[in-house]
């Protein structure tokens, strides 16, 4: 089967490296859950010194999924796009996949600089009311908990139409790890000319586990779909046609040891700009008190409202899994 997920660009802009999960990997090195150890100050590195006033690089190959089992398991790719400004990058070459995340702008630079909000982004859905969708990055040197963002609405004379604010449903975030929020106002859409951001997060959580791999979907059914009733998931039956846009898709643990008792799951979806399109949680299929190496935990996601959810299908999917450890 085929992946929906983009696939890795190598780019040409300033020192840039692409370094194998399997091979050589940046100087430093990465606690399991992404916080900073001492860098390796050996001259053997395969990566140059950063530019004056820049940080250092972090080792995050550890973080990094193996290469694919099979086809239906969400690919690598098992490379990194090393940039000493990873935003000027685009979402394509940043696009990888970790353990409990696959997306874009994980960024390996070691920032001490707080919450950053990626403008660049930032997706307004269509409708008659703001609704925002933007990724919010870690760049500190320890994992942090949940990130809040709030965005200041302003109308074309720089006036504050409306301040709204809204936290992810990822549990925690890596250092240099990015996760989704999705901000919803009252505000006309109209009237918005710009946007300012500002984020903070929580401490981080205790009991975490991010060792997850997701199976995508190559099929997500799209909205408006026809189906034979006894084919429908049990989530749509009984429902009047038009049928929502469904995505389905199932976590599992990558080591023998992992015992979860729950699993938090985010999905975004990202335009072809890298703009996010959606953000959603989804959906427990099966209720299950533990997951452990080898089970497939089922989820899936329904959008019902047509002016997203037609066009879904077409756009990258990105995930984000956190497990609680039994």
């Amino acid at each position: 089967m085929t992946s929906k997920l983009w696939r890795l660009v190598a780019g040409t802009s300033l020192s840039v490296v692409l370094v194998s999960a399997c091979g050589n990997s940046p100087s430093g090195s990465t606690a399991a859950n992404g916080d900073v150890e001492p860098p390796d100050p050996s001259p053997s590195s395969t990566l140059p010194l950063p530019p004056e006033g820049m940080p250092a690089i972090r080792d995050v190959s550890s973080l990094l999924l193996p290469a694919d089992p099979g086809d239906s398991i969400a690919p690598g790719p098992n490379r990194l796009y090393v940039d000493y400004d990873i935003d000027r990058a685009s979402a394509w070459e940043t696009m990888a996949s970790y353990y409990g995340f696959t997306g874009p702008f994980y960024s390996q630079l070691q920032w001490d600089r707080g919450i950053t909000v990626l403008d660049k982004s930032l997706g307004v859905e269509p409708g008659r009311t703001w609704t925002g969708n933007v990724l919010a990055r870690n760049d500190t040197l320890t994992t942090v908990g949940a990130i809040t963002v709030t965005a200041t609405l302003l109308d074309a004379k720089g006036q504050q139409l409306e301040q709204v604010q809204a936290s992810t449903g990822v549990p925690e975030a890596r250092p240099g790890e990015p996760v989704p929020v999705r901000l919803v106002s009252e505000t006309q859409a109209e009237q918005v000319a710009d946007v300012r951001f500002e984020a903070l997060a929580d401490a981080a959580p205790t009991g975490t586990d991010r060792r997850l791999r997701f199976i995508v979907d190559d099929n997500p059914a799209p909205y408006g779909h026809e189906e034979p009733q006894e084919r429908l998931s049990y989530s749509e039956r009984g429902l009047e046609p038009p049928l929502p846009y469904l995505e389905c898709l199932a976590v599992t643990p990558t080591d023998r040891d992992v015992v979860l008792s729950g699993i938090d799951n985010v999905l975004a979806w990202q335009d072809g700009q890298g703009r996010l399109v959606y953000v959603a949680e989804p959906f427990l299929i099966d209720e299950t008190d533990k997951t452990t190496y080898g089970d497939q935990t089922p989820f899936c996601v329904s959008v019902d409202d047509p002016l997203i959810a037609k066009d879904l299908t077409s756009f990258a999917t990105l995930w984000w899994g956190v497990g609680e450890s039994s």
